[in-house]
């Protein structure tokens, strides 16, 4: 009888730990059908959020393309505008550099004239200056011609007296305005000689003349210090 018992409790000791792996292994199964059928759901309801997602997004997608098509028509048209523009502003800038073409033209024609005439007034003051020049060089002449038997007339304002008096300012510093005469005097025949200073006495020179050809010439020019008392 021990032993049968014993027997017993060996069999019922045997058992029970399979039976309790088996219930750990449904525990496993029972979890994984769990976690397949969480994992199922999970994505049956991700794709119904997607085509839900993309049923909302057709309209702005087509309205977007509209959009895109009346944008095109839009930039067209500003194409078109800003080409027209362009060519006025083309057309513009064409007539503005033609006038300015023009007043160019105008103004090079004007310098060209103006410089002609600075280059004519130039010219002529020099030649100008060349005759004054010659004429005070050649003024001042010891081999002037003589005419011995011609007599001066020495009365003031005389076309002798006039002709003497621009004859000595050629060949002196002095001018008329600033020129007192102190002597016009015989020298000899046809041959006079005058004194004559400015009007402050610093500048005084006597100065020989004679007649010949038609004309008085200038022979010699001497300065002096002062105005000689015999002609004060």
């Amino acid at each position: 009888m021990k032993q049968t018992r014993t027997s017993r409790k060996n069999t019922t000791n045997g058992k029970e730990p399979k039976n309790q792996s088996e219930k750990v292994y449904y525990i496993i199964i029972a979890v994984l059908l769990v976690v397949l059928l969480g994992i199922i759901f999970y994505i049956l309801a991700n794709r119904d959020s997607a085509v839900t997602i993309d049923e909302g997004n057709l309209e702005p997608e087509t309205e977007i393309a509209v959009n895109s098509d009346e944008d095109d028509e839009e930039a067209d048209d500003q194409d078109t505008e800003s080409v027209e523009e362009t060519e006025e502003t083309t057309e513009d800038s064409s007539e503005q550099t033609e006038d300015e073409d023009e007043s160019d033209q105008d103004e090079q024609t004007e310098d060209e004239a103006t410089e002609e005439d600075t280059t004519d007034e130039e010219s002529e003051t020099e030649e100008s200056t060349e005759d004054e020049s010659e004429e005070t060089t050649a003024s001042v002449n010891d081999n002037a011609p003589l005419d011995e038997s011609y007599v001066p007339n020495y009365s003031s304002g005389s076309s002798d007296r006039v002709a003497i008096s621009n004859a000595v300012t050629s060949v002196t510093s002095l001018n008329g305005s600033d020129m007192i005469t102190w002597w016009v005097g015989n020298n000899g025949p046809g041959r006079v000689f005058t004194v004559v200073s400015n009007t402050a006495q610093t500048d005084v020179y006597r100065v020989n003349l004679q007649y010949g050809e038609g004309q008085w010439h200038v022979t010699g020019v001497q300065e002096l210090s002062d105005v000689p008392s015999e002609y004060r």
